[in-house]
């Protein structure tokens, strides 16, 4: 009796044993990662790895390690006796709804109250024209474009049909800035990134009065590191009237029309 209770104290004491860790902590790519929490299971007892990864702590030998760190998958490790225990994070990937970016704040597409809609750029860019405004009719529905013949031409652009006797421009935003001209020449439609129209007057909570008229939202592309690429593409065509000049001149009203 008296030497199974020493056997049962011993298996005890043995299981309580406190034995020193060290490790390193480092992600998937061989890098170390400092400031992962390392916690022992169970207690909130811990610490937290250094500038190069590597941790120290007392824990009892039969035990597990807790390691968490923001962007990895939280890890348990048991301890095993072991007095060096070096570990890797997987990196924990998130899939995330999809957001849509109105004024200065980010709204998921289905808790969106107003009316937004966004241009696909891809399918855009198949259009043959100089104008970014061009691009837009036909691709958003409440969004009538008219556009002049002539190279260089200005583009008239109505949201929601006209709204008042005065301006009825939309209210135009390059990159996060608003800006007075409502010709848009000035920018190439193959540097456009994204496109998003807001079509009611909720606008104006963000953009003040001038979103009375609607937003138009343009983000630009920007750069991406690796080796510089340059790319082509041409298109021509060619445009006559129907009739001349000179033919205008002997037709009357009804002829003309």
């Amino acid at each position: 009796m008296c030497l199974l209770l020493a056997f049962a104290l011993h298996g005890i004491a043995y299981a309580q044993q406190q034995i020193e860790i060290t490790g390193v902590v480092s992600a998937p790519n061989g890098e170390t990662l400092p400031g992962v929490s390392v916690v022992i299971e169970g207690t909130t007892t811990g610490t937290a790895t250094d500038i190069n990864g590597e941790y120290s702590l007392t824990a009892p030998s039969d035990g597990a390690l807790i390691f968490s760190s923001i962007g990895y998958i939280t890890l348990r490790e048991a301890i095993e006796g072991r007095s060096v225990i070096n570990v890797q994070l997987q990196e924990s990937v998130a899939l995330l709804d999809e957001l849509i970016v109105t004024g200065y704040t980010t709204q998921r597409r289905a808790d969106i109250t107003g009316a937004v809609a966004t241009v696909n750029v891809e399918s855009a860019a198949r259009q043959t024209t100089s104008s970014v405004l061009q691009r837009l009719s036909g691709r958003v529905s409440g969004v009538t474009v008219d556009a002049g013949g002539s190279p260089g031409a200005r583009s008239t652009v109505r949201i929601r049909g006209i709204s008042s006797f005065g301006n009825n421009e939309p209210l135009y935003i390059i990159d996060g800035t608003p800006v007075q001209d409502t010709f848009m020449n000035f920018l190439n439609p193959n540097d456009i990134e994204s496109i998003q129209v807001l079509k009611d007057a909720s606008a104006a909570s963000i953009y003040g009065s001038r979103a009375n008229n609607g937003v138009v939202i343009i983000e630009t592309r920007k750069g991406r590191a690796g080796a510089p690429e340059v790319s082509v593409d041409i298109r021509t065509g060619i445009a006559s009237p129907v009739r001349g000049y000179d033919d205008f001149l002997i037709l009357d009203a009804l002829e003309y029309h």
